[in-house]
Parts: structure tokens; sequence; C-alpha cells
């Protein structure tokens, strides 16, 4: 068996517990936390936002490392900081404090997560790149799944909704042994190939592959695109806009959701369910995305899937019972689904795979901005008015925007040096 599905695998493993565990278990552990600590909800979500510009201007600092060392290497020590950021946020008690271990864990969670993974995927799959980014981001979903559900049980347990941290850090443990065990960073480390195939051995099957890429009709660059060549480029920062307003809408859900069925009369398990089905239906809208990126040209799903985003958070502003809560977050679950896996997909498609770890870096530096904006801007809204309404109804009208812009986006061409 090739050896990329071992490897696929795990860091699908990898990243079922990092960011599955760690952003829905944050928005379980929030209503608690508001009521131990007294802090308001733009405090609070404000922790969102850390983590999120720690992750997204992380990237640069990812990108460097993996060059430097190895991505293998640089997911295993992820990890550990990951743990060392939940042993102190355990242990800490001010809001300052607070934002300083969100900070090292959003550093842990950017080195052991979507950089590195997605460039593994990268150097190791071509013509099945697609599937392989959507079973690798579809994990996060299935984490949310388990994870919301399972931290509030943990919590009624135990009374105690400090110990999610310790079970965040040993998460984050186990993926760095599973990384440190499997993980290797190039097909020829293992004596194997990009997809298994023998380019000198097996011409037959890459005449297949390229009939194959022929008739999806995906694009798929065959020139060496440089980092500076493909930033002055509009169809970059056009896929880095829709993948901004497709994280904003996630990061609005993840940090007020529960928050904000409650106050509509749903039950704290309910609302916890339903934001674990987002992840689940979440999980499948990568599958079929990554599926379908290597029949259809990505920007499709990621029109797609912001369509369905705005739809699902219009459908939140009114989730007052248990059958609106669960058809919101099977909406909105499926498009981000859709979406998330749209713009790398994009990104390795049209400017190849030899500057994707930098570019994507860049991507999630710009995507952070907007996103992280999100938690803070959204609760100090509901401060100020007791509603998240119209920040539900003005996401949504912005998101239409980028629904059209998505859809009409069209391969780069690379200026000739004459």
């Amino acid at each position: 068996m090739f050896y990329g599905w071992r490897l696929l695998a795990v860091l699908a493993f990898v990243y079922f517990l990092s960011i599955g565990s760690i952003f829905y278990g944050f928005s379980v552990v929030m209503p608690q936390m508001i009521e131990a600590t007294g802090w308001s909800r733009a405090q609070a979500s404000a922790g969102f936002s850390v983590v999120t510009v720690a992750l997204g201007f992380g990237g640069p600092l990812v990108a460097y490392l993996i060059r430097r060392f190895s991505a293998r290497l640089t997911m295993t020590c992820g990890g550990v900081v990951i743990a060392l950021s939940t042993v102190w946020l355990y242990m800490t008690e001010g809001l300052t404090a607070f934002y300083m271990g969100m900070v090292v864990l959003g550093i842990g969670m950017a080195m052991q997560t979507v950089i590195p993974g997605t460039q593994l995927i990268t150097n190791w799959f071509s013509k099945r790149r697609g599937l392989a980014i959507g079973i690798f981001m579809g994990a996060s979903g299935l984490g949310a799944f388990v994870a919301a559900p399972t931290y509030v049980w943990v919590i009624e347990q135990y009374g105690d909704w400090k110990i999610v941290w310790g079970l965040m850090g040993c998460s984050a443990l186990i993926s760095s042994l599973a990384i440190a065990i499997v993980v290797r960073d190039k097909p020829s480390d293992v004596g194997t190939y990009v997809d298994g195939v023998d380019p000198s051995t097996i011409p037959e099957e890459i005449e297949s592959a390229e009939e194959t890429v022929s008739r999806s009709k995906v694009f798929r660059s065959t020139e060496t695109w440089t980092v500076q060549e493909a930033l002055k480029t509009s169809t970059f920062w056009i896929i880095v806009l829709g993948a901004a307003m497709a994280v904003l809408g996630s990061m609005i859900v993840s940090s007020q959701a529960v928050l904000h069925m409650k106050d509509l009369g749903v039950s704290q398990v309910i609302a916890a369910a339903a934001l674990g089905i987002t992840g689940l239906l979440g999980t499948f809208g990568r599958l079929a995305s990554g599926g379908l990126a290597d029949r259809f040209d990505p920007r499709y799903m990621l029109a797609g899937g912001l369509l369905l985003e705005l739809i699902g958070i219009c459908m939140l502003a009114f989730a007052d019972s248990t059958l609106t809560a669960y058809a919101f977050a099977a909406v909105f679950g499926l498009g981000y689904g859709l979406a998330s896996v749209a713009s790398p997909s994009l990104i390795a498609n049209y400017f190849g795979p030899g500057s994707y770890a930098p570019l994507y870096a860049t991507r999630g530096v710009m995507v952070t901005v907007l996103g992280a904006a999100g938690p803070i801007m959204v609760g100090a809204a509901y401060d100020a008015t007791q509603s998240y309404n119209t920040s539900f109804f003005t996401y949504s009208a912005l998101a239409c925007v980028f629904v059209v812009m998505a859809f009409w986006i069209k391969p780069p061409v690379k200026k000739q040096v004459v």
C-alpha cells in the first residue's frame, strides 16, 4: 500500500485531536468560564481572537521551521508547545495571563496543524491531492462532533471546567508521538514516489493520470511560480479574501453559537450537540469538496460553501429550538466544510507545490486579520445591544459579495520574461 495513505491517516488523526478538540472545546467551556471569572463576553471572546492571531501570524514562522528543519520535527514540537500552554491556562486566573496562554496555544497549533499538514499532502499527492486535503481537513469536524458533547459531559461530571485544558494538552502530546513515529517529509524518505507512481517504470499509469486530469477540467499549473509572482496576481488575493470570509463565519459560530442559543432558551447540551453537528457536516463537506476538487475547479466549492455559510448564520439568528438549532448546524457545517478545502486546493493547483508553504502562510496572516476581529466585534456588539442579529445579518450581506467574486476566479497567467 502507498505509504502516503498511512501518513494521511496520521495527519487526519492529529487534526482531529488538535483543531477539533481545541477550537470547539473552547466554545463549550466559555459559558462556565464567563460565569466563574466575571469577564464580559467581549473579553472572553477575545481569547478566540488571540489564538487565531497567533495561529495566523505564526504561519511565516512555521514556513521557516519547515524549510530549516522539517515538517515532521515542526509538528512534533508543536504538540509540546500546545501542552505547555494548556498547563499555563489551567493554572492562570487573570485576563492578561489568559491571553498570554492563548498566544502560545495558537503558535503551537500553527506548528502542528494546517500549514505543515497540507505541505506534506502537497509533497505526497498530486492526482488525488484534493481528496487527500479533504480527508485531512475533514478530521477536524469529526473532532468537533466528539469533543463538544464530551467536554460538556466532563464538566457536568467533575464540576471543573478547567479540566478541559488538561484534556487538550494530552491530545497534543499523543499527536506528537504519532507524528514522530509515522510522518516522513517526502516520498523519497521511504523509497517511493509521489502518488506511489515511479515515472520511469510505469508510463502507462502516468498517462492515465494525465487523461483523468484532462477529463476533469481541473487546472493544475505546470509552471514554477515564485512567492513574489503569485502575490502580484489578483487571483491569489481573491482566493485569500474568500477564505477570510469563510473563516470569519466559522469564528463567529465557534465563539458565539453556544452562548446565543442558550440566550434563546436552548439547553447547553443541545447547543453543544448542534456545534458538534457543524463539525460532523463540516467533515462531510470537506470530503465532498476534496473529491469534487479533483474533478471540478475548487472555485465552485468556495462560492457554494460561502453561500451555505451565510444562509446558516441567518438561520442561527432564529435557532430557538432543538430542530432549528440542528438545521442551522447542518447548513452551516456543510458550507464551511466545502469552503475550507477549496482555498488550499486552489493555491496548490494554481501556483504549484514549490511555493505552497509560504503562500499558505501569507494567506493565513491575511485571513487572521479578518477572522480574529470577528469574535471581539460580535461579542462587543452583543454587550452593547444585547443581541447578535445585527452582526449575523451584516456578515451574511458581506459574504454574499464574496460568493460572486469566488465564482469568477480565473487561473493566473504567468508573465513571460522576454
